[in-house]
């Protein structure tokens, strides 16, 4: 538990909170779907003044969070295929519709998680 706030790490994950005070948001817009500011974050926490946006490029690393992510919930996606129809090969087409048409509506969000993910790792790193 954080002593400031009293929020686990884990649930400052998930509400996206700042990884030092895990009180303010990371992003400005809370909807993931509003393209025009998907991706646009606080420069500094508005609580703890924590550098959210550390500098240009600090989150090119995130992107293999999100390779991570994306590469487990197709294959999450293709296992439930499988569990309800009991092929995989027959249903092809329907495993690669579900796989792009399902990837296109949740990378907002992992797009989103992924940044937190990476900003999470590097203050625990940064904080030893």
């Amino acid at each position: 538990m954080n002593e400031k706030s009293g929020i686990s790490m884990l649930k400052g994950i998930l509400l996206m909170r700042c990884p030092s005070c895990r009180k303010a948001p990371m992003f400005i817009n809370p909807n993931p779907f509003v393209w025009k500011s998907m991706g646009e974050m606080n420069m500094k926490c508005p609580v703890c003044g924590h550098a959210i946006d550390q500098e240009y490029g600090y989150y090119v690393g995130a992107m293999y969070f999100s390779y991570a992510m994306m590469v487990a919930w197709n294959f999450s996606l293709a296992v439930a295929v499988y569990v309800i129809t009991g092929q995989l090969f027959d249903n092809f087409k329907l495993i690669i519709g579900l796989g792009i048409g399902s990837s296109i509506i949740i990378s907002p969000i992992i797009f989103r998680y992924s940044r937190v993910l990476w900003s999470y790792l590097f203050f625990k790193i940064l904080k030893k």
